[in-house]
């Protein structure tokens, strides 16, 4: 899957989770700008879909950026390992900096030779690579039938600190996508704007406290909030 069908796989998996949430029962195209349409009886509905991380700023945010790299780091280590091949493995991994790609074979090796024997159980390993502190990892064996398990997990990026959503970070994500609303009218109707916070990640690990007081729409037909995975709610 290249960038561009995994970023569009995501925005259809927040969609989707905000239909859920909200109880919208719609049936959406692909498209881009916006990044969903929808026919409705009024007419044609455009859903731009956006994100807001905790530590967002005027070069995006550094948080995401690290996630998305140790992201990549198991996914081409998974790959590696089963093309040498590996026994079925879950790896949870603590990555306080994501290694680098030439560090790959060998971090195959360690996995190898720490996959327990029996199936279920788990074992430990820690490396040392300068500079920067310890990575670990807990290798637990699978049974046989879970054939290139690759669904590993990087601990690091879903632990963290909690910031409360204030009205100022609001208001700048949806000015920012304001600026693209005469191209999102081309296509639709009526636009919506979804701001979506992942909270099952470190960069999305934002609260809203009480009710959202509603904010000015900058030109959007309705803005939404989902909070993944805890709600969903109207705050323009």
């Amino acid at each position: 899957m290249g960038s561009k069908e995994r970023k569009k796989h995501i925005e259809r998996f927040y969609l989707d989770r905000f239909q859920a949430l909200a109880g919208w029962d719609r049936i959406f195209e692909d498209s881009e700008r916006p990044d969903f349409l929808a026919r409705t009886k009024d007419g044609v509905l455009g859903v731009e879909v956006t994100q807001l991380f905790k530590d967002d700023g005027e070069y995006g945010s550094a948080l995401k950026e690290g996630e998305e790299r140790n992201s990549r780091f198991l996914i081409t280590l998974a790959r590696a390992y089963y093309s040498d091949g590996g026994e079925p493995i879950l790896v949870t991994a603590l990555l306080p900096n994501t290694p680098p790609d030439d560090k790959i074979p060998y971090f195959v090796r360690r996995l190898k030779r720490h996959r327990p024997r029996k199936v279920m159980e788990r074992a430990r390993f820690e490396a040392y690579l300068k500079p920067g502190p310890k990575t670990v990892m807990y290798v637990t064996s699978l049974p046989a039938d879970f054939v290139e398990y690759k669904r590993w997990q990087c601990t690091t990026d879903s632990t963290g600190w909690v910031r409360r959503i204030s009205r100022e970070m609001l208001v700048s994500k949806m000015a920012e996508k304001a600026r693209s609303l005469s191209q999102y009218r081309k296509s639709a109707d009526r636009i919506v704007l979804l701001i979506v916070v992942d909270r099952t990640k470190n960069s999305g690990m934002l609260e809203l406290e009480g009710d959202a007081t509603p904010l000015p729409n900058h030109g959007f037909d309705e803005v939404h909030l989902l909070i993944d995975p805890l709600k969903a709610c109207r705050i323009a």
